[in-house]
């Protein structure tokens, strides 16, 4: 069926909700996979000081300070995609307002001119 007008522009943006939730669960996985990675890190400095008080800890204190640099990077940069998702998301609920304002008015146009609604579907609001 081909849809035309706010009908087919709210099919695309369901689709965009859907693409862009995939994406927001697939950044929300890798995020706590990262948050997960610190931890371990973390826990395995604090392993090794318990065994090793009486050696030098220079080494492995530089190492887990690199590793946790290198962890807090990739974190930053996985927020900075869910932020634009975000946008993307508010983006997409000023347009859906948007388009329930423009049908509303239009139907009021309508209905000043006389003509009747044959069939009754879901409208904006509903969604």
């Amino acid at each position: 069926m081909n849809l035309t007008g706010s009908a087919r522009k709210l099919k695309d943006t369901t689709v965009d909700i859907h693409n862009l939730t995939q994406k927001w669960t697939k950044y929300n996985n890798e995020g706590s996979n990262i948050v997960s990675s610190v931890a371990n890190v973390k826990l395995q400095n604090v392993e090794k000081t318990d065994d090793d008080t009486d050696q030098s800890q220079e080494f492995p204190k530089e190492k887990m300070s690199l590793e946790l640099e290198s962890l807090c990077t990739e974190l930053t940069e996985l927020i900075q995609k869910m932020e634009k998702l975000a946008l993307k998301f508010e983006a997409i609920v000023n347009m859906c307002k948007g388009l329930n304002e423009l049908e509303s008015y239009q139907m009021k146009q309508e209905n000043k001119e006389g003509s009747k609604v044959l069939f009754q579907t879901w409208t904006l609001e509903d969604v």
